[in-house]
């Protein structure tokens, strides 16, 4: 059985151990070493924000997905909340959209009315982008990255 709550304290060596499987995944990976200790610290401080929402997935009782969201106002239109998806991953793909959807509710009880989230530049893109496009999501802006080392 598959379920969306939000992270406690209790849950974060699991998040850790996850958020380490995300980042060998990832692009990060070869730009910034995983540091389980800074995650752990950070996963703390996200948890304990009122301004974010950390839901975690589990399925029959293991922790699959993660989502990490933080309302905030828009810097030019105060009145307007945005809701920007800072981390988002999930090893089960029925987990992943059931994350992202009660993030959304969560966003809309805490004011915004804009959700944004992203997808990293790999061959899963256009994907993404088609399932995204499904759950009513447009293309905004496309991110890039430099290294400074």
């Amino acid at each position: 059985m598959n379920r969306c709550r939000h992270a406690g304290s209790g849950d974060i060596p699991q998040l850790v151990e996850l958020g380490g499987r995300f980042h060998a995944k990832s692009h990060w990976c070869g730009l910034v070493s995983y540091d389980p200790e800074s995650t752990a610290r950070a996963f703390s401080q996200f948890i304990d924000a009122g301004h974010v929402c950390f839901l975690l997935s589990e399925t029959d009782g293991k922790i699959d997905g993660m989502i990490v969201t933080v309302a905030m106002p828009q810097y030019f239109n105060g009145a307007t909340s945005v809701n920007w998806e800072l981390c988002w991953y999930s090893e089960n793909p029925a987990s992943a959209f059931a994350l992202l959807k009660t993030a959304e509710q969560w966003a809309k009880e805490h004011g915004c009315s804009v959700a944004m989230t992203g997808a990293q530049e790999n061959e899963q893109l256009p994907r993404m982008a088609r399932a995204l496009g499904r759950k009513g999501y447009q293309p905004f802006e496309h991110h890039f990255m430099k290294e400074l080392g």
